[in-house]
């Protein structure tokens, strides 16, 4: 009997031998055998169902879609799909910005391009980046100052962010943006550098006011693969801010 329960054990695909070597009460051996085939099935079920429900809700079946082709991508091409949802999202943005101006109702292509033309760049610049700033920047130097009293990651969030809203922003972000958008509209590069002027401080202003929380919440609490990403969400009210400016510095 014993023999014929380990055959039926193994002819199962279940990989167990019945109970002990020691149990050799046949009632004992079945019922074991048998809480073990219904636990299992009852746990398969219930994953099974709860899978079915995730996969299958009509409600959420097209954003699920969407959501895994977009990771998909994200993995496969990261630099390609951080550069086509931050250009995107830059288009939107300034759309909105261009409607909200009651004082003109024509669409300024040339803008427009130059907004998307600076996403997609400045998005591949990031790409490059980030994972620098996150491989050097790692905590250690404000962990190290006495009586600072703070755990090397949020030492580390402090640093990253830092780095990028002090040094990036002022001399590679901004540089870029006011030259990219000059040569687009065709504007003259002294005309350019005289805008620079006027608007840097009140634009740095309202970056840190509004980047530097962000950019904390990113180092912090964002997945790496996902950092740029969610800027590029994060940035579609910041390119509204920062098209109305450039609209403004124009007139």
């Amino acid at each position: 009997f014993k023999e014929n329960m380990k055959t039926l054990s193994f002819s199962s695909n279940r990989f167990f031998l019945a109970p002990s070597l020691g149990e050799t009460n046949p009632s004992s051996i079945m019922n074991s055998i048998s809480n073990k085939i219904v636990g299992e099935s009852a746990s398969s079920y219930l994953i099974a169902k709860t899978a079915s429900n995730s996969a299958f809700n009509p409600s959420l079946a097209p954003f699920q879609i969407i959501a895994s082709r977009y990771m998909v991508s994200l993995d496969t091409f990261p630099v390609r799909t951080s550069m086509v949802t931050g250009g995107a999202l830059a288009l939107l943005g300034d759309l909105i910005a261009q409607k909200s101006n009651t004082s003109s109702s024509k669409y300024d292509r040339a803008r427009a391009v130059g907004f998307v033309s600076f996403d997609v760049v400045y998005r591949a610049i990031q790409c490059i980046l980030f994972p620098h700033i996150v491989r050097i920047f790692n905590g250690s130097s404000v962990a190290s100052i006495p009586g600072i009293g703070m755990n090397l990651r949020t030492s580390a969030v402090l640093e990253q962010t830092a780095v990028n809203q002090f040094l990036v922003i002022p001399f590679l972000y901004y540089p870029v943006f006011f030259t990219l958008m000059g040569f687009l509209q065709g504007v003259p590069i002294n005309t350019t550098m005289t805008r620079a002027r006027e608007t840097l401080m009140s634009l740095l202003k309202r970056n840190w006011l509004y980047w530097i929380p962000v950019q904390c919440f990113q180092f912090g609490c964002i997945q790496k693969k996902l950092q740029i990403p969610f800027l590029c969400v994060a940035g579609l009210l910041w390119t509204v801010i920062l098209s109305a400016s450039v609209a403004s510095s124009q007139k």
